[in-house]
């Protein structure tokens, strides 16, 4: 099985017949959107095995900057019936180091993320 993102007129091809079980693994999932020219967030979509399940940019952003919110990031997740979530956002720019907004809203992704489970408290790692 192959899950195609759609980027502005462009399609990635992402493998989705296997499991997800490194940072790595993940990257190299969707290595394709590294050199789009502008930032996205793509989320991938797994199985209780950590299959991918689907691959989706849930924002294409600018240059420099791409705005998301929770609601996109989990709405995409439960519509696709995921047991995780892995979030993928690239850097134009080939600076891998995050920006104060890049924290911000991994916090944000995090506490909707902790919601979702039932949680009452987030963990950031």
């Amino acid at each position: 099985m192959r899950v195609v993102i759609a980027e502005a007129g462009v399609e990635y091809r992402i493998a989705s017949d296997r499991q997800i079980r490194t940072p790595e693994d993940a990257a190299k999932t969707a290595e394709e959107t590294r050199n789009s020219d502008t930032e996205c967030m793509t989320v991938l979509c797994l199985d209780t095995k950590r299959g991918m399940r689907s691959a989706d940019i849930v924002t294409n952003g600018l240059m420099d900057a791409s705005l998301v919110h929770p609601r996109e990031v989990f709405r995409t997740a439960i519509s696709n019936n995921s047991s995780a979530i892995i979030l993928v956002h690239n850097h134009p720019s080939g600076d891998p180091q995050p920006s104060s907004e890049d924290i911000r809203i991994t916090k944000q992704l995090v506490d909707a993320g902790a919601i979702t489970r039932g949680n009452r408290r987030a963990r950031y790692e």
